[in-house]
């Protein structure tokens, strides 16, 4: 006995309904906003980046210079030059008896270096761009003081000895960031601070 065939009931397809203009409008609209906002936090954390690194570079550059006095056993001396593009070299003591003006003028306490930029590709600048606590944590460096700040002294001056001319060395960094270099005369020790949102020198 054949059994009854059976019929494929099959429901109507329903029309597949695409995203309306508006729909469409808003949604990239939407992907606009958020990879604008992504790509400013990129940005800003590149740059934040570029800023520390520039920054711990001219603190490494320093550290350097003092190893090389303790090395060659004489004085050496950092002179910058705030000049567009910013420059600095390195002079070494050629008596015995330091770096001092009337040697460098003379030609007695030489070049050991050409002069060098500073910073390259704009990353940082020597600079006080705004009101800064100070970093040997006393008062307060006002907007457009020199960067370079080393009490009496006019060269940043490492001993073989170990010791050196105290002061510091302020950096901008893009998006309006700031560091300090500081320099400890006694020790030598040179070390590099971050300015916190809290407004005070933090460790970098």
């Amino acid at each position: 006995m054949r059994r009854p065939r059976r019929t494929d009931r099959r429901e109507p397809r329903r029309p597949s309904r695409g995203a309306s203009l508006p729909e469409l409008v808003l949604v990239l609209g939407l992907l606009a906003i958020v990879s604008g906002g992504a790509w400013r936090t990129l940005s800003e954390l590149r740059d934040a980046r570029a800023s520390r690194e520039a920054a711990r570079g001219l603190t490494a550059d320093l550290r350097g210079v003092a190893q090389q006095a303790r090395r060659q056993r004489r004085s050496l001396a950092v002179e910058f030059d705030l000049q567009a593009p910013e420059r600095w070299r390195v002079l070494a003591d050629g008596n015995g008896n330091g770096i001092t003006t009337a040697d460098v003028s003379l030609g007695i306490d030489a070049p050991q270096t050409p002069w060098t930029l500073v910073f390259r590709e704009g990353r940082a600048r020597l600079a006080v761009t705004r009101d800064l606590p100070g970093a040997d944590g006393t008062g307060t460096v006002p907007r457009g003081s020199t960067p370079i700040q080393l009490g009496v002294a006019s060269r940043l001056v490492f001993t073989p000895r170990g010791t050196s001319a105290a002061g510091s060395v302020y950096v901008a960094g893009r998006g309006d960031r700031a560091y300090a270099i500081r320099v400890l005369g006694t020790t030598q020790r040179i070390r590099l601070s971050c300015l916190g949102t809290s407004g005070t020198w933090e460790t970098c």
